[in-house]
């Protein structure tokens, strides 16, 4: 059983990814960006995988989330065109 908050198939994508870092430092490099790059990409793909887990757990806390009051723009024609799009 795992001990990181993942179900076992989120975990098993997870230890994909490791399996990918691993294979592909091994690749010949193309270009100088390709490890950064390709890191940067898996960092992506965990942040995803990872807020399963937060909204697994904490599945009211956008509820609890208090945002600043949003300044509003007018912005000429905008209304008109909202309007326009809703009546479409």
């Amino acid at each position: 059983m795992r001990t990181d908050g993942l179900t076992p198939e989120e975990g098993e994508v997870m230890d994909c990814l490791i399996e990918a870092w691993n294979a592909f430092v091994n690749l010949p490099i193309q270009h100088p960006d390709d490890h950064d790059e390709f890191r940067h990409a898996l960092h992506q793909i965990q942040n995803i995988v990872g807020m399963r887990v937060v909204r697994r757990n904490f599945k009211d806390w956008t509820n609890e989330l208090r945002l600043p009051e949003m300044k509003q723009y007018d912005l000429p024609g905008l209304k008109d065109l909202l309007n326009d799009v809703e009546k479409a």
